[in-house]
């Protein structure tokens, strides 16, 4: 390079290549040009000069400033660096290859040093700057950043800080490429391409990049998750395109064009680079080995044969004559899977959970919601559960509850005995946060493989002596306390009580806490009598006994458990159930019900175990038919509606997630979580699901 002794660098010459009309240095040019002769100095040490790469390696730093950016071009017929044309992928080109020099070291060649893969990472460093506060459908598709972050942080000189950084670049530009990945749904024949005009060198280079950093999310289950199913998409859709026969066999031009005017080189070689990593990878992707922890303990069993307290409606309004019976066991084990893979994706950076989840590219909604999250640590406690559940998601799910207990206890305090919440940004606490946390931790202990169970135990008596510290009169709980005293207020809530009550019972049973069970028994008449009993008997809606409904059906289960010759409990959840299909006409409302149907099953669980044959079979009828239409709002299910099939580019994080209502942008966190739990307890329960 003019001016820069000891360089080398690749030169773009008239006659020589198409376009240029006088000679110019290219950045991309040289960044290829070493990573080339590398890679051939690796195979074959004579083919290459000794002093030719780290010449070249020079002639890459002379291109680039002190910030890490570099000149795109350098024309010396134009007075040399060209500073009003910037390339998208000629800086993460020239990191790759400073990237491979730094960690060279052939025998009687120049050593590895510190220098290339320094400049390196200043290089990442900048663009990763400069992209920070970009819109996620701002952020560009740069499969050579994304390979160089790769390369870059796999070598043990990486420092946090900078890793840190880098890394949040990488998971924004994969994100950015996930997001634009084609469904196939308005032209199946893009199905995985990631342009809408199914050029295969963006499919490719998307490809490149994303299996160039799948290694950096191998713990994180859901990104890890969206990249594998992304990558092998990707692949089948190039692999569809490739010409088979013909004068240009072997091309690959997009599906739009199947007898192309003209054939790529570099379609074909990204393509190729694609292929061989997808090789690499999808030895990886077999089938998971089922999990090896123990499975959770089994219920105990119940008396049977006690008489039905009464006929369920008969006509369950909105029943889809078409559903009932359609709710399959692997329907149900394809919606918990994506169901898992939302939750964890909603926990965030500080261990706290995200309550809401744009459908489309964009930042998460600013403030929090203390139930809804506790709501969601609840929800990936129950997860563990399932017996169907493999290894990968069985560790996923502790690392996320060791997380968000983390957080828990950085946000709460202790005193005389009883730990009080105080969530962040919050100006009360609500009751409701304390019982589902202790929820979380009551399912976790019944866990054979419950990690340090002892200060999980603990921690669990503490927030139960906080929510008794909060009870009101006649056996009820205060909704709110007051963050700096603890002191409790406000006056009972069917949500905060039905939640409370639940912990109680199902301490009680599940962990064999038989100091609660007199005040769970109690409460449960109380708020029988407060919340539904009224409207049970005047056959009327009421709010309150909706907002009791599921959370009193699961704790009168968990009390009927208890002791099945208290009768009360099976007879009030099954009026329950009756009241929310006959009265609330729970399968007709417009807005998701997934919450309505963790009772319903409940209500059938019950009546099997009281021998109420035709009950149980109008139940079950329900659960299907209403389980089965709610499995279609799942963003990325089988079924999904059409109008999410439509949504591109997709929001990654939104994968699993389940709408409210058909035409809602925010996916919530409660909403899917109470689905998922239904589900879950349907798949358990519901016996002999179809195949």
């Amino acid at each position: 390079m003019p001016g820069h002794p000891d360089t080398l660098v690749a030169w773009s010459v008239p006659g020589k290549n198409d376009g240029v009309r006088v000679e110019q240095v290219k950045l991309g040019g040289v960044g290829l040009t070493l990573l080339a002769l590398a890679d051939l100095s690796v195979f074959d040490e004579a083919a290459v000069d000794p002093s030719v790469l780290p010449r070249l390696g020079a002639g890459i730093l002379a291109m680039q400033r002190s910030d890490g950016s570099f000149v795109s071009k350098w024309v010396p017929s134009e007075g040399g660096p060209q500073t009003d044309w910037v390339s998208l992928f000629y800086p993460g080109e020239a990191a790759l290859a400073l990237c491979r020099l730094g960690a060279l070291a052939p025998a009687g060649r120049e050593p590895a040093t510190d220098q290339w893969y320094a400049a390196a990472g200043l290089a990442l460093e900048h663009l990763a700057i400069t992209r920070q506060a970009l819109q996620p459908a701002q952020v560009p598709l740069d499969h050579w950043a994304l390979i160089a972050t790769g390369a870059w942080l796999k070598d043990p000189r990486a420092d946090q800080a900078r890793s840190a950084l880098l890394l949040h670049h990488a998971r924004q530009v994969a994100e950015a490429m996930l997001s634009r990945q084609q469904l196939g749904y308005s032209d199946p024949r893009l199905h995985g391409a990631f342009s809408s005009s199914g050029g295969t060198a963006t499919t490719a280079t998307c490809l490149e990049g994303l299996l160039a950093v799948r290694h950096l999310f191998q713990d994180d289950l859901p990104m890890a998750l969206a990249i594998a199913e992304a990558c092998e998409r990707g692949v089948d859709y190039l692999m569809r395109c490739q010409l088979r026969s013909g004068l240009w066999t072997g091309a690959i031009p997009g599906m739009r064009q199947p007898s192309p005017a003209e054939v790529r080189i570099d379609d074909v070689q990204h393509a190729l680079s694609a292929f061989l990593g997808e090789m690499e990878a999808r030895p990886r992707r077999a089938a998971p080995p089922q999990a090896t922890a123990p499975a959770a303990t089994p219920l105990p069993a119940a008396a049977v044969g006690v008489a039905v307290a009464g006929p369920i409606g008969a006509d369950p309004i909105g029943t889809d004559p078409n559903g009932a019976g359609l709710l399959s066991a692997s329907l149900c084990h394809e919606s918990l899977a994506l169901g898992l893979r939302f939750l964890l994706a909603c926990q965030q950076d500080d261990g706290g959970m995200a309550y809401e989840v744009p459908l489309r590219p964009a930042p998460l909604p600013q403030g929090r919601h203390q139930v809804r999250e506790a709501g969601g640590v609840w929800g990936l406690a129950l997860y563990l559960h399932r017996s169907r559940l493999d290894q990968p998601e069985r560790k996923a799910i502790w690392k996320a509850l060791k997380r968000a207990f983390e957080f828990v206890l950085r946000h709460s305090v202790l005193e005389r005995g009883q730990r009080r919440v105080i969530p962040p940004d919050a100006s009360s606490g609500f009751l409701g946060t304390t019982a589902l946390y202790g929820l979380a931790l009551v399912e976790m202990l019944a866990q054979p493989d419950c990690p340090d169970p002892a200060q999980h135990q603990a921690l669990l008596e503490e927030l139960l002596a906080f929510l008794l510290s909060c009870r009101s009169e006649r056996d009820r709980f205060h909704a709110r306390y007051r963050l700096d005293s603890g002191e409790p207020f406000r006056d009972p809530s069917p949500y905060f009580d039905g939640e409370s009550l639940l912990l109680l019972s199902r301490a009680s049973r599940l962990l064999g806490l038989s100091t609660y069970t007199v005040l769970a028994r109690s409460a449960g008449d109380a708020m029988f009598e407060a919340y539904a009993e009224q409207a049970l008997q005047a056959r009327e809606l009421s709010d309150l006994c909706k907002g009791f409904y599921q959370w009193g059906s699961m704790a009168f289960t968990e009390l009927y458990l208890l002791d099945p010759g208290e009768d009360r409990w099976r007879q009030r959840t099954l009026a329950m159930a009756d009241w929310i299909l006959t009265v609330h006409r729970v399968l007709g409302r417009r807005r998701n019900t997934g919450y309505a149907f963790e009772g319903l099953v409940s209500a059938y669980r019950l009546a099997r175990l009281s021998d109420a044959g035709p009950t149980a079979d109008r139940l079950r009828e329900s659960i299907e038919a209403g389980l089965l239409k709610l499995c279609r709002w799942q963003v990325g299910g089988s079924l999904q509606l059409s109008q999410l099939q439509a949504v591109l580019p997709r929001n990654p994080l939104a994968i699993g997630g389940v709408l409210g209502e058909p035409d809602e942008t925010l996916l919530r966190i409660d909403t899917t979580q109470h689905q998922m739990h239904a589900l879950m307890l349907a798949e358990r329960h519901l016996e002999g699901l179809a195949p």
